[in-house]
């Protein structure tokens, strides 16, 4: 499955979802949509964390930056507009990530 290449790559790994969801008993094309939808979600949630920090104009500018995938432009923007905006993004999926694992836990458990 191909990974997106979003602004934040270089500093979320998301490997650990795909080896996470390896270790359940799902047939591949299953797996495969569940790391979708996993990175979907983490992508919305990264999304709302960076949207949170900004002020209505800056969030117009940052869309339109997401949107023609200049990354950047986008860390020139976060870097003047939001304090520590990594390590924001950093917190934000590792949650996320924590979560997600905590939930296949739960999964192996209910077998």
């Amino acid at each position: 499955m191909p990974k997106h290449n979003h602004f934040y790559h270089h500093i979320v790994i998301i490997d650990s979802i795909h080896i996470g969801l390896d270790s359940l008993e799902l047939e591949p094309h299953e797996k495969e949509e569940l790391a979708m939808l996993a990175e979907n979600n983490l992508h919305h949630t990264i999304m709302d964390t960076v949207l949170s920090e900004l002020e209505e104009g800056d969030k117009k500018v940052f869309l339109a930056l997401v949107l023609h995938n200049n990354h950047n432009e986008i860390w020139k923007l976060l870097s003047f507009k939001v304090r520590d905006a990594e390590e924001k993004i950093k917190k934000t999926a590792e949650k996320f990530i924590k979560q997600l694992h905590d939930d296949i836990k739960e999964a192996h458990t209910k077998k």
